[in-house]
């Protein structure tokens, strides 16, 4: 996780300080989550993801995030244990909305149908 933080962060040309005070972060802390010592909040990842591919240019692909949250889960897993099952309940919760969500468009989408013929 470490390791793919400091590719972003080299890949957008700034300094560690600078990146921190653009986002309100202490360097420190910034330091902190590039050296591995500390684990990131997830949007700090997210927010460089996306920053770093438009600096390239582009938007984030879903690869590049499903990657990060993949990196991301595997350091939280060996960091805290709770706060991994914590994250993986959550993943499941937010992929069985969305699970629902489409099931709900579909059967809508469908009686509609029905109703035009």
């Amino acid at each position: 996780m470490a390791q793919h933080l400091r590719t972003l962060l080299s890949s957008l040309e700034t300094s560690v300080r600078r990146y921190a005070t653009r986002h309100h972060y202490d360097a420190g802390t910034v330091s902190r989550f590039l050296s591995g010592e500390r684990l990131p909040p997830e949007e700090f990842i997210d927010t460089l993801e996306r920053e770093a591919a438009a600096h390239r240019g582009h938007a984030v692909t879903g690869q590049a995030q499903e990657r990060a949250h993949k990196l991301y889960l595997a350091a939280l897993r060996a960091r805290n244990k709770r706060e991994y099952e914590r994250q993986i309940t959550a993943d499941l919760l937010r992929e069985s909305e969305q699970r629902l969500q489409q099931a709900e468009i579909a059967t809508q989408v469908l009686r509609e149908a029905v109703a035009s013929t």
